[in-house]
C-alpha cells in the first residue's frame, strides 16, 4: 500500500498536498468568513476564529495557486499573524524558555535533515511548507494563549470543537457514514475492521481521530476543577472526549485515557514523583533482564479492541533499533524494506529518528523533557493553591496522554494543531509564576543612624526558570 496515496498530507512532492488538490466552495467560504472574523472581532475570540476551522476542515482540502497547493491552515496562520502586525504594541511579550528554542530547533532539524535526504525540488517546497506550518502555528497559538484567561479560554473552544466532532463521529458510527465528507478530504464511506466501524470525523484515519479526544480528556478534568463559571462546558466535554476515543475503535486513544488515568492516580503521590519514575525504570531494567524477548515486545501484547495491530508498532521499535546505522544521520528511505507493513512509521517517535535523523529524536524528546520539567516546578511553585496546583497537574496528565498515544501513531493531520496548543498552554501556565521573581530583590537599606550597610535583602521565593 502506497502511504502517500492513502494519507495526501504524506505527499512529498507538492506543497503539502497531493497533486489532485481541491477545494469544497464551503470550505472557502468558511475560510473566507473566519479570515474577516479575524480582522474584525476583538483580540479575545481569535481562537475561536483560528481554532474552529483548522480543527474542523479536513487536511485533505487544498487550494491550488500555479504549482502550489495551499491549505487553508496556511491562510488562516497568514491572516493571524498579519491581525497580530496590525495590533502592533497591544500584542503581549510571550517571552523566551528552553521549550521555545527546543521546539524551533526541532522543526528546523527535521525540515533540513529530510530535505537532504531526498535532494529534490519536491522536498525543498514540501518542508518550506512544513516549517511554515509548524512554527507559524505554534506561534499564532503561543500568541493567543499567553495568560491564565487565553489557557481557559483555548481549553473552552477545544471542549465546544470536541462536542461537534464527538456527535458526529458518533453518528458516523451508527451509519458507516462521514458527516464530514461534506467538506471534502475524508471518505464518505467508513473504514471498517472485524465487523466495527473506526469512525475518523474530519481526521485522516480513526487513530488521530481517536487521539485528539483522548488527549483532551484532562484538560477538561482541569477546566472542571479550575473554572467553575464554565463547569458545565467542561462536564459536555469530557462525555464528548471519551466518545471520540470510543467511536474511533481504536486502541491508542484508548491507551491515552488511560495513561491519563494513570496520571490522575498518582497525584496523591505527586511529591514523591522522583521516586516513581526511578521506579518504573528499574522496572523496566529487571523486565528486559528477565525477558525472554526485548522489553518492547510487550506493546505486541496489546489489543483493547480486538483488531490492534500492536506487532507492526512492536517490530517496528525493533527495526529501528537494529537498523540504527541506517537511519542515525539523515535518517532513511528504507524502512519498507525492513519487514512488514514497516512503511507505516505508527509510532511518532520511530518516525522522528527515520524521517530525521538522530538528531531530530533528541530534539524532540528533549521538548517533551522540557514540557515535563516546566510543569514540575510550576507545580511546585503553586502549591498550597489547590485549584492551580491542580490545574497543572492536569496538564501534566494531558502530556502524558500524548506521550502514550505516540508509541501508537503519528500526527500528520489536524492533531498536530491540538498538540502544538498544549505545548502553548504549557509555556503560558509555567511562565505565569515567575512574574513573582521580579520582586525577589529587595532594595539596599541604610541605618540612618549609623550610615551603615544594615542589609541587603533578596528574598526566597518560590519560582519557574524560564
Amino acid at each position: 500500500m502506497d502511504p502517500y496515496s492513502q494519507f495526501p498530507s504524506h505527499d512529498i512532492h507538492a506543497f503539502g498536498q497531493a497533486p489532485d488538490a481541491v477545494v469544497s466552495p464551503l470550505v472557502v467560504v468558511v475560510v473566507c468568513l473566519a479570515s474577516l472574523a479575524m480582522f474584525l472581532l476583538p483580540r479575545k475570540y481569535l481562537i475561536w476564529t483560528y481554532l474552529t476551522p483548522l480543527m474542523l476542515i479536513p487536511m485533505g482540502q487544498a487550494m491550488e495557486a500555479g504549482a502550489v497547493h495551499i491549505r487553508p491552515m496556511q491562510i488562516l496562520t497568514i491572516v493571524a499573524f498579519i491581525r497580530f502586525i496590525k495590533d502592533g504594541s497591544r500584542i503581549p511579550s510571550i517571552g523566551k524558555s528552553p521549550l521555545d528554542r527546543a521546539f524551533v530547533l526541532w522543526a528546523l532539524s527535521y525540515a533540513i535533515i529530510f530535505t537532504l535526504r531526498w535532494q529534490t525540488s519536491g522536498a525543498i517546497v514540501n518542508q518550506l511548507r512544513g516549517l511554515f506550518d509548524t512554527i507559524g502555528v505554534y506561534y499564532v497559538l503561543r500568541f493567543l494563549i499567553f495568560n491564565e484567561e487565553g489557557v481557559l479560554r483555548t481549553i473552552r473552544v477545544l471542549a465546544v470543537l470536541a462536542c461537534v466532532i464527538g456527535v458526529l463521529m458518533t453518528a458516523e458510527r451508527l451509519t458507516g457514514h462521514n458527516p464530514f465528507a461534506v467538506l471534502g478530504g475524508v471518505h464518505e464511506l467508513s473504514e471498517v475492521r472485524n465487523g466495527s466501524v473506526r469512525s475518523q470525523g474530519p481526521f485522516e484515519q480513526a487513530i488521530p481521530a481517536g487521539t485528539f479526544g483522548a488527549t483532551l480528556l484532562p484538560l477538561f478534568v482541569g477546566l472542571w476543577v479550575s473554572d467553575a463559571k464554565r463547569r458545565s462546558l467542561a462536564m459536555l466535554g469530557i462525555p464528548a472526549a471519551i466518545a471520540i476515543s470510543i467511536t474511533s475503535a481504536c486502541s491508542t486513544p484508548i491507551l491515552a485515557v488511560a495513561g491519563a488515568i494513570i496520571a490522575f492516580s498518582l497525584w496523591p503521590m505527586r511529591r514523591k514523583m522522583r521516586w516513581i519514575r526511578w521506579g518504573v525504570v528499574i522496572v523496566v531494567i529487571g523486565l528486559q533482564i528477565v525477558m525472554k524477548a526485548d522489553v518492547w515486545w510487550l506493546i505486541a501484547r496489546v489489543d483493547v479492541t480486538g483488531s490492534s495491530t500492536g506487532w507492526d508498532r512492536a517490530a517496528l521499535i525493533d527495526n529501528a533499533i537494529r537498523h540504527f546505522n541506517e537511519w542515525w544521520l539523515l535518517g532513511t528511505n528504507n524502512n519498507p524494506n525492513w519487514g512488514f507493513n514497516m512503511w507505516d512509521l505508527c509510532n511518532w517517535f520511530v518516525a522522528q529518528a527515520v524521517q530525521g535523523g538522530l538528531l531530530t529524536f533528541v530534539l524532540f524528546v528533549l521538548v517533551i523533557v522540557y514540557g515535563f520539567r516546566r510543569l514540575g516546578r510550576a507545580r511546585r511553585a503553586a502549591s498550597g493553591d489547590f485549584k492551580k496546583e491542580f490545574f497543572i497537574w492536569a496538564v501534566g496528565a494531558a502530556l502524558f496522554s500524548q506521550v502514550c498515544s505516540f508509541f501508537g501513531t503519528s500526527y500528520y493531520d489536524q492533531t498536530i494543531v491540538a498538540w502544538f496548543a498544549l505545548l502553548a498552554i504549557i509555556s503560558a501556565v509555567t511562565r505565569l509564576p515567575v512574574v513573582q521573581r521580579a520582586k525577589e530583590a529587595e532594595p539596599v537599606m541604610l541605618d540612618a543612624n549609623n550610615l551603615e550597610l544594615a542589609g541587603v535583602g533578596v528574598r526566597e521565593q518560590r519560582g519557574v526558570e524560564l
